[in-house]
């Protein structure tokens, strides 16, 4: 059973990352151009992304993590896991502000006053790599 939940959280956990990486790309490329058009259609793509893709990947890494961590309770006493934990909450606090600044461009698009800078959103683009890291490291070599 232990397996079969790793092998789910693991499948859940690369396709969220997957629309982690690829969200905030969408939106640099949103808030470099100038064409009312493209940016429609980069904004479409990112919604799309986060309601079917993200979203169900995240609950999905989510579930079954908390079902190993039913498996086997004396894990939260570990170190490393605690550390990993507090990376996933950052993780999620990403996700949040990927769907905060979702639709902060889909209101400026309404307006036609575009002021979020492609510099913030590829500041944010790095935080999911920075993450995936350290909570691979943390699995994989349980340190402490």
């Amino acid at each position: 059973m232990l397996l079969f939940c790793k092998a789910m959280h693991l499948v859940g956990m690369v396709a969220w990352f997957a629309g982690l990486f690829y969200i905030w790309r969408l939106y640099v490329y949103a808030a470099m151009n100038p064409a009312r058009e493209v940016k429609e259609q980069l904004l479409l793509m990112a919604e799309k992304l986060r309601r079917l893709i993200m979203l169900p990947a995240a609950v999905f890494t989510l579930i079954f993590g908390v079902v190993m961590l039913f498996l086997f309770p004396e894990y939260l006493y570990m170190l490393w896991l605690q550390i990993k934990l507090v990376l996933v909450a950052l993780l999620i606090f990403n996700h949040a502000l990927a769907v905060h600044y979702g639709q902060l461009l889909a209101k400026e698009l309404k307006t036609g006053r575009f002021v979020l800078s492609h510099r913030l959103f590829r500041y944010l683009n790095e935080m999911p790599t920075l993450l995936l890291i350290g909570i691979v490291l943390l699995a994989v070599f349980r340190p402490l």
